[in-house]
């Protein structure tokens, strides 16, 4: 499901076996654990109006 070409956000906690996806454009894995991890995939992303510091 991350693998298929859309914009992806693997969170700080993940599963070891997501680490294949490393390196891949559409896939950002986040430092951050849990909700933190897709909030900080969407100010990656840019989604929602978050804007760079």
């Amino acid at each position: 499901m991350l693998g298929g070409g859309l914009r992806s956000v693997v969170v700080g906690n993940h599963a070891p076996e997501l680490d294949e996806l490393r390196g891949r454009a559409e896939v950002y894995f986040a430092k951050a654990a849990y909700a933190g991890g897709i909030l900080e995939g969407i100010h990656h992303y840019r989604f929602a109006g978050a804007k760079d510091d």
